[in-house]
């Protein structure tokens, strides 16, 4: 057994810099290259070392079990439990089956020069951040290992709230904010849900805890880097990851000004350091709509910003907005509340000065408006579409306040420790048939996708499918973006006048140019437009003539009992647009 011989004296420190100095200046026999080759071993090794003795002479080198934040492991390994029973809970939704054919597509492109549909103007999150990623992920484990990266995320995204709670606030408000957060529905389905919104959220919290910064090294050279620019790259990659996590930019801004404050410097360090992530923030995400042109703000605006009236999902009522949004954070939103009015409330064990007093005040209510962002602005807009990831985005926030709340409340650590326990353990069995409930949507029947596998293939045949086309995209795999089309919507250039159509005069005129290799319809109601679309193009098949019927194919999904009429193009030349 090698004994520790504990940190070297000085004597010792001395010595190995002597040598690193003779073999540098000294060692004139030696060759050069030998000096050199020594100088660039010892020099790391002594600044490596000697960091290391000084860091063991303050607070000593070793890992004291008892400093560990025992009560964060078991919060994540409960959350890890919730979530991990939804992994295989179900086949594809229609939006994980989407993200991870894109990412497969944009990996096709940027490796192969396939080209790939402009994704940038449809998604509400740039293509070339997550999809990528999770399609290799996708790749090696398929649909299990890409809702197991979400869960990375989500893990990360706890473990945030408990390090950036403790740092602006006190380790009992981080145990119970953070036991709140990872019992809460939303946060169940997302760690299990393989879309951008994981790790949307995960970049966005990044940046908030990198932007907060440390209590006693506020201004320091390493603290300006990481808040001014690390951060700042964190917010702009959420920001490009998903397009609504620029709603709490300013959530992020205000916490980073009031966290100096709260470590007892004067509002114009918070000012100045507010000022730098924003101005960083917005050079990252203006580079980033530099190089994306026009493509980029035309998705933001249309999916993000301007979402029409008209789309699928809008003109819901404020009511039925508001009361979902409470089944998913309405515990949450009351605590922050509630640690709003405590904050009025001076701590007699706790004076402080003004500052910071007001600094205090003002933190929590950020927090707590945090949480209501999403439920708010959906209410005014009218729709609950996807009011389930959103409300998380403001309920880690709210957290913070929460656990803020409860703090206040719970003076001795053993209370609190129960009430953490019971936030676990009885908030996520009452949250537990809202999460499982979320993932009730059809099963993907695989006899289906078995059989179109059997029909289509990569190339430039155009397949025109019933449906939302991306979901037998994903499951049948190796076929390109271009090739499918859905009945819902279709724009059509005429190759003869080059007259552009939209809709039922495109499908007519494609089908009359023989433009579409397979044609899949089953006439039920599966996305915007249909089944009628699918009767006009079976009336177009009829007039115009030019194709035969092929075969059938089983029902898609478990909601439907309708087989699908497959026709196959006849012998001829064939005009796409």
């Amino acid at each position: 057994m090698v004994r520790d011989a504990g940190p070297p004296t000085s004597n010792q420190l001395m010595a190995l810099r002597e040598l690193q100095y003779m073999a540098e200046v000294q060692g004139s026999d030696a060759p050069r290259h030998t000096q050199q080759a020594v100088t660039a071993v010892l020099t790391p090794v002594s600044f490596v070392a000697g960091d290391r003795w000084s860091m063991a002479e303050r607070a000593g080198t070793r890992v004291r079990l008892a400093t560990l934040p025992w009560p964060l492991f078991v919060i994540l390994a409960a959350q890890t439990v919730l979530s991990a029973r939804l992994l295989t809970s179900n086949t594809a939704f229609v939006d994980e089956s989407t993200y991870l054919y894109v990412g497969s597509q944009e990996l096709n492109h940027w490796i192969h020069g396939i080209p790939v549909l402009d994704y940038q103007t449809s998604l509400p999150g740039a293509p070339v951040v997550y999809p990528p990623l999770a399609a290799i992920v996708n790749a090696v484990g398929g649909l299990v290992a890409a809702r197991v990266l979400s869960l990375c995320c989500m893990l990360g995204t706890t473990a945030l709230l408990y390090a950036t709670t403790k740092r602006i606030l006190d380790g009992r408000a981080a145990v119970l904010g953070t036991a709140l957060f990872a019992g809460l529905a939303g946060t169940q389905f997302l760690g299990a849900f393989a879309t951008f919104d994981a790790i949307g959220l995960f970049l966005l919290v990044l940046a908030t805890y990198l932007a907060v910064g440390w209590t006693d090294a506020h201004n320091t050279l390493t603290d300006v880097a990481a808040s001014s620019v690390v951060a700042a790259v964190a917010l702009a990659l959420a920001n490009a990851a998903d397009y609504s996590t620029t709603l709490w930019d300013p959530v992020v801004i205000g916490l980073t000004m009031c966290a100096p404050v709260l470590a007892g410097q004067p509002w114009r360090y918070g000012i100045g350091r507010g000022l730098r992530l924003s101005v960083g923030a917005a050079l990252f995400i203006g580079a980033g709509l530099a190089v994306g042109k026009a493509k980029y703000i035309q998705g933001i605006v249309g999916t993000t910003v301007a979402r029409s009236t008209g789309t699928e999902g809008m003109g819901q009522s404020p009511s039925l907005v508001l009361h979902d949004a409470w089944k998913w954070v309405g515990v949450v939103v009351v605590l922050a509340a509630v640690g709003v009015l405590l904050t009025l409330i001076p701590e007699k064990n706790r004076p402080s000065a003004a500052a910071v007093r007001g600094a205090s005040i003002l933190t929590i209510a950020l927090l707590a408006v945090a949480a209501i962002l999403a439920p708010v602005i959906q209410a005014r807009i009218g729709t609950t579409v996807s009011l389930q990831e959103h409300v998380i985005f403001g309920g880690w926030f709210g957290c913070v306040a929460a656990g803020y709340a409860l703090s206040r409340v719970l003076r001795h650590r053993a209370l609190a420790g129960i009430c953490a326990c019971a936030l676990i353990l009885v908030l996520s069995a009452l949250d537990l048939p809202i999460a499982n409930g979320f993932y009730q949507w059809p099963t993907e029947n695989m006899a289906f996708v078995s059989g179109l596998k059997k029909l289509v293939r990569p190339g430039d045949q155009q397949y025109l499918i019933e449906g939302y086309a991306d979901i037998p995209a994903y499951y049948v795999g190796a076929v390109y973006s271009f090739q499918w089309q859905d009945a819902g919507a279709f724009p059509y250039t005429d190759p003869q006048t080059g007259k552009s159509y939209y809709g039922a005069p495109a499908f007519a005129d494609a089908i009359k140019h023989r433009a579409f290799t397979l044609i899949i319809l089953n006439f039920t109601e599966a996305s915007h437009g249909e089944p009628a679309n699918d009767y006009l193009i079976a009336a177009d098949i009829a007039k115009y003539g030019g194709y035969q019927i092929a075969g059938h194919l089983p029902p898609s999904d478990s909601s439907s009992d309708n087989f699908y009429t497959v026709w196959r193009v006849t012998e001829g030349n064939l005009c796409h647009s």
